[in-house]
Order: structure tokens, then sequence, then C-alpha cells
């Protein structure tokens, strides 16, 4: 894994709440990471870990948290079988910017073996946007908003 310095136009964020200061286009949802990840070539593909604040509502919150949250290991899982059965994805390097360690080196391990991944502070690339409305009663979202 390297430290990354950015030099690249064309970039997928996969996050679902920060902002970077950079042009990027943005998936919210693995739905839509997947099907832009698969569409085009990408300079830089930035992922995040944990993607529970994408979701709707708070019950559809609860219904991921309480199986392990929602998070882009389906996704990396789908790249890693693709790679594996020689299904390269055209992309420069995967970014890991998550404030997640253990999802850091999962996607970190599952990537490496194919693909030239880095490995960042997303709080130095990044703002957060605003927390879904559902999510201002939650005591953890209200403390990493402040």
């Amino acid at each position: 894994m390297t430290e990354i310095t950015r030099t690249k136009q064309n970039v997928l964020v996969v996050d679902d709440q920060r902002v970077m200061r950079f042009e990027a286009t943005y998936a919210r949802r693995l739905e839509v990471a997947e099907e832009w990840l698969y569409s085009q070539a990408w300079d830089e593909v930035w992922l995040d870990h944990d993607l529970d604040m994408s979701l709707a509502s708070l019950d559809e919150f609860h219904k991921y948290t309480d199986y392990g949250g929602y998070n882009i290991r389906p996704l990396i899982r789908k790249i890693e079988e693709d790679a594996y059965d020689g299904i390269i994805l055209p992309v420069g390097m995967f970014v890991i910017h998550t404030g997640n360690p253990v999802g850091q080196d999962w996607i970190a391990q599952a990537l490496l073996p194919w693909y030239t991944v880095g490995v960042t502070s997303g709080h130095s690339w990044s703002k957060r946007e605003n927390w879904p409305k559902w999510a201002k009663g939650l005591r953890y979202a209200e403390e990493l908003e402040g």
C-alpha cells in the first residue's frame, strides 16, 4: 500500500456522507457504485467501508445494523471474485479512505493481489455532509457530527 498523491481527474468516490475537496463522481449506495464502477475506466476509486448513513430511514438503518451493518463488503467481494476469474477492472488505483481500521485492512487484503491500493485518512481529503434527518436521534451520529 502507498500513501497517495492526487494527480488524476476521473475519480469515483464510494462514500455515504463525505464530500471530497476535489472533483469526483459520487456513489452513495452500493447499487450505484457497482453500476458506475463497471461502466467505464477510472483513474481512482475512493472507498469508504461503512455506508450506513446512505440508508433511507431509521427502520432501514436498524435492519442493516442488526445484521452487521451496511457496508462495501459485497461490492469488494464481487471485485475480488471477478479478478480471480481474470476480469480486472480498468482502475488506476483504489484509495481506501475509511475511518474503520478493520474495514480498511479487509478491503486492502482483498484488492492488493490484483490492484494498486492507497490508504489515506478521509478527514484530510473531505468534509462530512449533514447527517440524514433520521440519524439525528442516534447518539453516536450526534457525537460524530459535533
